[in-house]
């Protein structure tokens, strides 16, 4: 099996659930792409501020600040940055986020990693050793 990402370099995880940002960084670090993470977004802001990064994956339930408002200023502010909002409750407004491109991607927790891997433009290709 030989894994492919097409530009993705780095990833900041936005979650204030540890055992979440556990797993995916330990997913992602497999796949040769730096990750970044943080359990708040005022936190996730200052990291983009001293490192920009390709991607962010923010959760929708955080203290302090729902994730499709921060995703909101990430993509004011990083208008570059790919963003994809996870979340295991119904977003109200969201159908309108991924329509003006607010946000690129939703994705359902429990988190199926092969989809979130597929928005993140990694191919797995199996019976490829190379």
């Amino acid at each position: 099996m030989t894994l492919r990402s097409s530009h993705v370099r780095r990833v900041l995880l936005v979650d204030d659930e540890a055992s979440i940002l556990l797993a995916l960084r330990r997913l992602l670090g497999k796949r040769s792409i730096e990750v970044l993470a943080s359990p708040s977004a005022a936190a996730a802001l200052q990291i983009l501020d001293a490192s920009p990064c390709d991607v962010v994956i923010a959760d929708y339930r955080m203290p302090g600040h729902d994730g499709l408002s921060f995703l909101r200023t990430v993509a004011t502010r990083f208008p570059a940055t790919r963003r994809i909002l996870m979340s295991g409750y119904r977003v109200p407004g969201i159908e309108q986020a991924l329509a003006d491109g607010t946000v690129h991607h939703y994705v359902q927790k429990p988190i199926e990693m092969g989809e979130l891997l597929s928005h993140l433009g990694i191919r797995i290709h199996f019976g490829d050793d190379r």
